[in-house]
């Protein structure tokens, strides 16, 4: 970057936060203007100090491989549309927020699944019309990245969560993200991910595995203090810690392999010969 005086840069944000690790101060990124990131969820800690180190604007963006482009955030955004949103729809992009059970649209500012058309779509499933009508598309043309979002008043999405990643516990949906943005942070917490664990009395229970920084210590009560003072619902909060030095990624992606932690936890509760949960 130095060398070749690098003015945009797009990286998925676990190569941002590798990029942090690093003595930036060391070399001359001037040439800087704009920091592009999309291909997994950036946390705003994450994007607030990049944004510090780098010293020039993390612009996000939004859509899947399979479905498409969707979003991204503009040059012109604030702060917090910068580091809590994926920004406005891009030009020609339609879109609908449905409620998961009854499939009608929810009201503005509240949680749905997100369908969207446009010229930013895929055109299906390679030489498969059948498949690409039934799974690809709804009879609308519409398809689904699988994302739970809302909508804010000044019309930049927010991504909730994936609805394979709801927890419900006790018949209480709890949001991974809600819970990991808070968990980002804190001080000492360089990571965070959610999961759910198998429960016989609740269905599912909160697990929060963690990566901190080098030489710090994060308890499952220091843990729990924090979350309470941030005023969350008793039910929200996660009901076991894993310190971890690294997060399993999926493939090349960069992407937290959430299925492995889920599999890790259950693991490890099988072989405590119990599923209740511990500290």
């Amino acid at each position: 970057m130095e060398r070749e005086k690098v003015t945009v840069i797009a990286l998925v944000p676990t190569q941002l936060a590798r990029l942090l690790e690093l003595p930036l101060d060391k070399y001359n990124l001037s040439s800087l203007r704009i920091i592009k990131t999309a291909g997994g969820y950036l946390p705003p800690p994450l994007a607030k100090e990049t944004e510090e180190r780098f010293g020039c604007p993390i612009l996000g963006t939004y859509g899947t491989q399979d479905t498409g482009s969707i979003s991204g955030v503009p040059i012109t955004a604030s702060d917090e549309q910068r580091y809590t949103t994926v920004g406005r729809l891009h030009p020609g992009i339609e879109i609908k927020v449905l409620d998961e059970s009854s499939g009608k649209p929810v009201k503005p500012g509240e949680v749905g699944t997100l369908w969207f058309k446009g010229p930013g779509n895929s055109i299906g499933y390679y030489r498969d019309l059948e498949k690409t009508m039934a799974e690809a598309f709804d009879e609308d043309g519409f398809a689904t990245p699988g994302d739970l979002v809302k909508v804010t008043d000044d019309g930049y999405l927010r991504i909730m969560g994936r609805k394979k990643d709801i927890i419900i516990r006790g018949g209480q949906n709890i949001y991974p993200k809600e819970i990991e943005d808070y968990l980002l942070a804190h001080g000492k917490v360089t990571n965070a991910a959610v999961v759910p664990m198998l429960d016989p009395i609740m269905g599912e229970r909160a697990c929060a595995f963690v990566t901190v920084r080098k030489g710090e210590r994060f308890t499952f009560d220091e843990m729990v203090d924090y979350l309470k003072g941030k005023k969350i619902a008793a039910f929200k909060l996660p009901e076991r810690l894993e310190v971890m030095e690294a997060f399993p990624l999926v493939g090349e992606s960069g992407k937290i392999d959430r299925k492995a932690m889920a599999q890790m936890i259950a693991d490890k509760l099988n072989g405590e010969g119990n599923n209740k949960t511990v500290k």
